[in-house]
């Protein structure tokens, strides 16, 4: 029981369902599933995020459990480094992206009179 409430092993509990939470998020977005539901499409992917997120815990909570010290250790520096990378990769997403979509300005036209 000593093995689950370690400081590692606490860590690697967080890490792994910050990174997985990302990773559900980024399939759903690939995968498509929010295509054309309207305003459910954001909580379709947030549950995509949310249910790997949870496996990934579950996952964890054994292998904190039945592997070594060493091991916990070394999976949380590769969680670190993978989470540091996502967060690197849509930091410059967001600030690279561009909106291609102008809106259309309802500007009125020049009309020109008849001349007489």
């Amino acid at each position: 029981m000593k093995k689950i409430f370690r400081p590692a092993a606490l860590l690697f509990y967080l890490l792994s369902l910050l990174v997985f939470f990302i990773i559900g998020i980024i399939v759903a977005g690939l995968s498509g599933a929010a295509e054309n539901q309207g305003l459910a499409g954001g909580a379709i992917v947030v549950f995509y995020g949310i249910v790997s997120a949870l496996l990934a815990f579950v996952v964890s909570l054994f292998l904190a459990y039945r592997a070594k010290f060493q091991f916990v250790v070394l999976s949380n520096k590769i969680l670190f480094i993978l989470l540091l990378c996502l967060v690197i990769f849509f930091t410059i997403n967001f600030y690279l992206r561009k909106d291609t979509e102008v809106p259309e300005q309802n500007l009125p036209t020049k009309t020109t009179l008849p001349v007489d």
